[in-house]
């Protein structure tokens, strides 16, 4: 099964408590045979490995608007839909 974990800055967790879960998660994941995509927030696209989880760096507007965050999950789902539309059988938010 392959899983796509979208809206969290990214993983190392070095943030706050949502990108630990994230991290524990999708490692955990990972180390049963699942494929976990995980978003990080970036300037630029790239993609590399991080402890066996595929992370998907996606440009991120940067500010402090609330609707912010709203948008830059939307940019991650988008590109990850161009690039992996296949690929991904869950998307958590």
């Amino acid at each position: 099964m392959r899983i796509a974990l979208i809206g969290s800055r990214g993983i190392p967790g070095k943030y706050g408590g949502t990108e630990t879960f994230v991290e524990e998660i999708s490692t955990r994941l990972s180390s049963r045979g699942f494929t976990i995509y995980v978003t990080c927030e970036s300037d630029k696209f790239h993609e590399d490995e991080y402890n066996g989880v595929i992370r998907v760096h996606v440009p991120s507007i940067q500010g402090k608007s609330t609707t912010i965050p709203s948008i830059n999950d939307l940019l991650a789902t988008l590109i990850l839909l161009k690039y992996h539309s296949g690929d991904i059988d869950i998307m958590y938010y």
